[in-house]
């Protein structure tokens, strides 16, 4: 959180950031994995239970996402 900022899209201060195989993006917070993309949304469970939301607005996960896909070399 403290490298986001305000942008930090997760409802908790901090978590580890994974790539495996070829663009699943996995955050694993807790001890719990949570995909973050498509390819990792199949095998992890939903991200919905950690994400923030203020008011109507939700945050995005695309920089962290890109984050992530740049360790599977993306």
């Amino acid at each position: 959180q403290a490298e986001y900022g305000d942008q930090w899209p997760f409802a908790i201060q901090q978590g580890r950031l994974r790539c495996e195989g070829t663009g699943a993006v996995i955050f694993t917070a807790r001890g719990k994995d949570y995909g973050l993309n498509g390819m990792a949304g199949r095998r992890y469970a939903s991200i919905q239970p950690v994400r923030k939301s203020s008011g109507d607005s939700t945050f995005e996960f695309g920089s962290i996402i890109s984050r992530g896909l740049t360790w599977c070399k993306w």
